[in-house]
């Protein structure tokens, strides 16, 4: 049913359509109008998170603002959904709709893995969910199963998808397995959009624990169990907090299954096809590898992967959980194929340098340090506990080096950091050492809470101070109190190649990216730059909706990010579109293009006040950015600045902006402005636009070090006093429906009215004719 506050706060997004430059700056501001927090679809959960190719299968769908939702939209054409009917009852003209549950088919062709899937309503397309394609058989649980005796019954090997329908829920499974069987129990769930912390524990008939794991790959549980004895044995899941609800689904697969816990080296050159080492469980073929995971011991194969080269070698894969910070590498997924059905998939890197070493074991003292010929990238494993590497290389005044590790952006619980040092000898040949620079976290929250690309890995630019050797020593903030083999690293030494990937992000990117009539919103772009580049990028959009336009930005010098900002027009049509972000750029004297991949956050953030910090929620990368434009609603207001035209100023300079407000549907309330995404040492307070105002100016102040480039700004605030009323058109359906029902129940009630006269009428002359006959008995017995 619809809902109408004349007195509703709402917040709202508007951005200054303008440009400025600054003389010696040449900085550009870009913005728009308004985006307000108005309904936007949002999908919360999907049950179950997947399936297997072949039967049909029924889907539940959990959210916020999923009215009149039709449509699930999958990012592979082979999986497609309708709504689920149920039979016209006695009072319907047609099967109607069950509400949020749709039948889901998958076709033969479509490859096993992770895709993406939206629900499309009223409010736009949705924001991304997990849905997974398996290759082994499919169960769900079955309710209840919250104690050992009522276990629900697993049939190695299978999926079953289960839930932690509310808090302090647990579900408990059966399994049989022979003497000796060594099984994989693998619980998916913070890797498919899980709110789920989950736990497994496993125990035999008479209820003890034989094992159990809460953290053995991205945040999900892993069991590498081995059956003692023949017979049946239950598994135990719950969330490790006790949290539950829709949005804490799980898939558990049981079996005698490949797993690949890491592959070793963990990166290649370009267009390379090599020989690696899979390190895992229940390989096909696999040797005693000599290295244990919480004293499990694993297994080893070798195995040829063939990596991309040129354009292709920019993809990242996309079948596995990317995280934000892992959006600036490159990469192929990697997955074995063994008899009982396809492993986990692992991400193997392009190396960013032109050769490739392979760190020594013996390099664990400076005087063992492993002598490097630069530029190269080593690949090295931050093991055994306490485990320190040294490398050394030669090198000339004045080049110039990038240093970096990659370790945590491999999807590691790891904090590596190193030391440089220039290593000269005295008269005496004693060696003289001098510390050059102590490099631990890197990068800044370019993206936002929504998309926290922040790394724990450590990125230095090193310019030689003078001819002679140097050492770096790699270590990793948690080897004092781990042993773990699958803590590879990438030690990349290699001179500076300018480049840079793109990400883009929807403003909202935790629900969908509706335009309403007249309206606004916003796609976040982040670049991740690469040795020392800082150039300008000129960003735009392609594929478009008609009817949506938006004008290109530039991510200038000293700068990560800008935002696009995407304007529907008042007499649009409604339609939904996936856009694609790109970036042009000049690097020395190439143009260079690059296509931004696309992410977002997994679950919404709490929303913000002014000025106010957010807390970062979990992201990853996405497969598109869907833009929809609203069938029937308009942008209460919009605000425009400064008119499509150049600002230029000097540093120290105060640029007054003006501005045009666009009240729409009786909007006449006051709005908190503020900036967002100017560049660093520029003063822009906060501003109002009072009721009935409609035109003004803001200003901004550039101070004497003001950095010099091009820029995009925006304004975000706060609408007070937004009159909203929530979906009228469901209201006039109820209200039709009702009519309907008033008069199919007035109708009934004449006829039942009809009926109770006819009955009586029959009944009074059933009476009399009964009276009759007896007055004639009785006159006859007189006679």
């Amino acid at each position: 049913m619809p809902q109408h506050d004349p007195h509703q706060v709402c917040r709202s997004l508007f951005y200054v359509v303008s440009r400025l430059i600054f003389a010696l700056l040449m900085s550009t501001i870009v913005g728009s109008p308004l985006w307000a927090q108005l309904p936007a679809t949002r999908l919360d959960a999907v049950f179950p998170p997947g399936t297997s190719p072949g039967k049909p299968v029924e889907v539940t769908i959990a959210g916020a603002n999923l009215d009149d939702v039709s449509q699930l939209v999958f990012s592979h054409a082979g999986i497609t959904a309708a709504p689920k009917t149920q039979p016209a009852g006695p009072f319907d003209k047609s099967p109607q709709p069950v509400e949020n549950t749709f039948v889901v088919t998958v076709a033969a062709n479509v490859p096993h893995g992770q895709y993406d899937v939206r629900a499309a309503g009223k409010y736009g397309v949705s924001n991304p969910r997990a849905f997974v394609i398996a290759d082994l058989p499919e169960s769900l649980e079955v309710e209840p199963n919250n104690t050992a005796d009522v276990a629900t019954e697993i049939q190695s090997p299978m999926v079953v998808n289960g839930r932690a329908n509310s808090p302090a829920d647990v579900d408990w499974f059966k399994f049989t397995a022979k003497a000796g069987e060594r099984l994989l129990i693998d619980c998916q769930a913070q890797r498919i959009d899980s709110r789920m912390d989950a736990t497994l524990i496993v125990c035999d008939p008479a209820g003890r624990e034989l094992a159990s794991n809460r953290e053995g790959q991205r945040g999900d549980p892993l069991i590498d169990f081995t059956a003692p004895a023949a017979g049946q044995y239950q598994v135990k899941v719950f969330d490790a907090l006790y949290g539950g609800g829709n949005d804490y689904c799980y898939r558990l697969s049981i079996g005698v299954l490949p797993h690949v816990d890491f592959i070793f080296p963990p990166a290649g050159l370009a267009g390379s096809n090599t020989q690696y080492t899979i390190f895992g469980r229940n390989l096909p073929g696999g040797q005693p590898a000599g290295v244990s995971v919480d004293g499990t011991p694993l297994q080893k194969i070798a195995a040829a992967i063939a990596l991309p080269a040129g354009a292709a070698a920019e993809n990242l894969s996309l079948n596995c959980l990317i995280e934000p910070q892992q959006g600036g590498l490159d990469g192929v997924e990697y997955r074995l194929k063994a008899p009982q059905g396809l492993s986990n998939p692992m991400l193997v890197g392009i190396a960013t340098a032109p050769s490739v070493a392979i760190e020594a074991e013996t390099n664990d003292t400076p005087d063992k340090a492993q002598k490097l010929t630069v530029p190269c990238e080593v690949m090295g494993q931050f093991y055994p506990m306490r485990d320190e590497d040294w490398f050394s290389f030669d090198a000339k005044q004045n080049d110039v080096y990038t240093i970096e590790v990659i370790s945590q952006r491999l999807g590691l619980p790891t904090d590596p950091s190193f030391v440089i040092q220039r290593v000269t000898k005295n008269e005496q040949g004693e060696e003289q050492v001098q510390a050059i620079a102590t490099v631990d976290d890197w990068g800044q929250r370019d993206g936002g809470p929504e998309f926290d690309n922040r790394t724990d890995d450590p990125l230095y630019r090193f310019v030689v101070p003078a001819d002679g050797m140097y050492r770096v020593l790699v270590r990793e903030a948690y080897g004092a109190l781990t042993s773990d083999p699958r803590h590879v690293y990438r030690l990349a030494i290699r001179h500076e190649k300018p480049d840079f990937r793109l990400a883009a992000v929807p403003g909202d990117s935790s629900g969908a990216l509706l335009l309403r009539k007249g309206g606004l919103d916003t796609v976040r772009v982040v670049a991740f730059r690469r040795d020392n580049f800082d150039g300008e990028i000129q960003v735009s959009v392609s594929g478009l909706p008609a009817g949506v336009t938006c004008p290109s930005v530039v991510i200038g010098p000293a700068n990560n990010t800008a935002t696009l900002v995407l304007s529907a027009a008042e007499n649009a049509a409604p339609v939904t579109g996936i856009v694609q972000v790109v970036g042009k750029a000049k690097i020395g004297n190439a143009d260079v293009t690059r296509t931004a991949r696309t992410g977002g956050a997994i679950f919404a953030p709490a929303m913000r006040q002014p000025n106010q910090q957010e807390m970062s929620v979990p992201g990853r990368l996405t497969r598109g950015i869907a833009v929809s434009i609203s069938a029937d609603e308009t942008a209460p207001v919009a605000l425009q600045a400064g008119g499509d035209k150049v600002w230029e100023a000097s540093r120290a300079a105060i640029v007054k902006i003006p501005y045009t407000l666009t009240r729409r549907a009786g909007f006449n309330g006051k709005i908190d402005a503020f900036f967002a995404d100017l560049p660093a040492n520029i003063d822009a307070p906060t501003f109002a636009i009072n009721p009935g105002t409609n035109s003004g100016e803001f200003q901004i102040t550039l101070k004497n070090n003001t950095p010099v480039g091009n820029y995009n700004f925006y304004v975000s605030g706060f609408a007070q006093q937004l009159a909203y009323s929530r979906n009228p058109e469901a209201a006039k359906a109820a209200d039709e429906r009702k009519k309907e029902m008033d008069k199919i129940a007035t109708d009934t009630a004449a006829v039942a009215k009809t009926a109770a006269d006819a009955k009586a009428a029959a009944d009074k002359l059933a009476a009399d004719t009964t009276a009759a006959a007896k007055v004639a008995t009785d006159a006859k017995a007189a006679a």
